[in-house]
């Protein structure tokens, strides 16, 4: 049966790992490894795929693959995190210049309509990002991306005690803001969503849902069912949230195929690398 390949929540793979992934696509299958350490294999090959997720904050590397996968007959979409923090921050200090991010988003547009699903995650309140600049920032990604995407999937800083400690070695001078603080901020943040036609949605935190804000499933059916051939919608009606995810992600389940400690683009909040 057909699978959903993610690519990858532990990695930036079409920024850092695009000519490996070309290969293993062209090879027809992956090799992973279980936790015990002993590896297999899972098929790539394009009956075997029912669509790729592509987690991105650079796809360039991946770009000029993107027709020769289509030509293939594969289906594929973009979670693409564009969160502009300010230029060589410590927060994101290797993700390209914003202008550069809208360019490759418009060239996957120029491709093929459709396929961009904008993250603002993670959303770190710190001295130089206090609420109220995000709110600012995050008009003006509106703007920019109201002609690309017609959702907006966010969220907050989990502080795990690796993201902590990465925040403490780095002198960011950061804040955890209360859930009432949250509520209003992402209610603020909805309006300014809306008025450019952009559904904001909360990844994983269900107290964020609201008239305003709906819950994510950032790996979606009823996404993936306008992307794939009609031989393989049938598919998506047998497939259930993803018991590998926390309680409240609403993804459908599928295969990860990043590796963990792989992501070059040194992002403090980062919950995958060490």
């Amino acid at each position: 049966m057909s699978t959903i390949i993610s690519a990858s929540r532990r990695t930036d793979l079409p920024a850092f790992h695009a000519e490996r992934f070309i290969q293993d696509v062209k090879k027809g299958y992956v090799e992973l490894k279980h936790p015990n350490s002993s590896k297999y294999q899972r098929s790539l090959l394009p009956e075997d795929v029912l669509c790729f997720v592509f987690w991105t904050k650079n796809v360039r590397p991946l770009l000029k693959y993107l027709p020769w996968l289509t030509e293939r007959g594969y289906s594929y979409y973009f979670q693409y995190s564009i969160n502009n923090y300010p230029g060589h921050s410590i927060i994101e200090p290797r993700v390209p210049a914003l202008k550069d991010t809208v360019g490759y988003v418009e060239e996957i547009e120029r491709m093929q309509k459709g396929l961009i699903r904008w993250r603002y995650d993670t959303i770190l309140i710190t001295d130089e990002c206090s609420v109220e600049w995000h709110l600012k920032n995050f008009k003006m990604l509106c703007e920019k991306m109201s002609p690309y995407t017609r959702d907006c999937i966010f969220s907050f800083c989990d502080f795990y005690g690796k993201v902590e400690n990465r925040l403490i070695q780095n002198n960011v001078k950061y804040w955890k803001i209360s859930n009432k603080e949250k509520i209003e901020m992402a209610d603020k943040m909805a309006d300014l969503a809306a008025a450019k036609d952009i559904q904001l949605l909360s990844c994983a935190h269900d107290f964020l849902v609201s008239g305003k804000i709906k819950a994510s499933r950032c790996i979606d059916s009823a996404f993936i069912g306008g992307l794939v051939s009609d031989g393989k919608k049938d598919v998506l009606e047998s497939l259930v949230k993803d018991p590998s995810q926390r309680k409240e992600c609403g993804c459908m389940e599928s295969i990860d195929i990043g590796r963990y400690n792989s992501c070059k683009h040194g992002c403090v909040y980062c919950y995958a690398t060490e």
